[in-house]
């Protein structure tokens, strides 16, 4: 939906689409609106991966707890998990 409001005798166009909405950290125990900097590609069964972007705390919480807890109890390796990790923009990927 686009509105076109006025403001004096100028005509500004507002369309809050998709492509539009400000990108924030994908942390999922809390909300966290601080922007992504850092991205971490979580292994998929098919080969593929799910990216999921967070700011550099929550970047930090998830492998905190993925190296202290989830894998003390868990056989499967790194690689099975990620697929990459990150910094946004120089991502490194466990396949190249």
């Amino acid at each position: 939906m686009t509105m076109s409001p006025t403001i004096g005798d100028q005509d500004i166009s507002i369309d809050p689409g998709y492509d539009q909405k400000p990108r924030t950290c994908m942390y999922k125990d809390a909300v966290c609106v601080l922007p992504p900097t850092h991205v971490l590609l979580e292994a998929r069964h098919d080969g593929g991966y799910v990216r999921t972007e967070y700011c550099a705390r929550h970047y930090g919480l998830e492998l905190a707890y993925f190296l202290e807890v989830h894998i003390t109890t868990c056989r499967a390796g790194v690689r099975a998990h990620f697929a990459g990790f990150g910094e946004i923009g120089s991502v490194t990927k466990f396949d190249e």
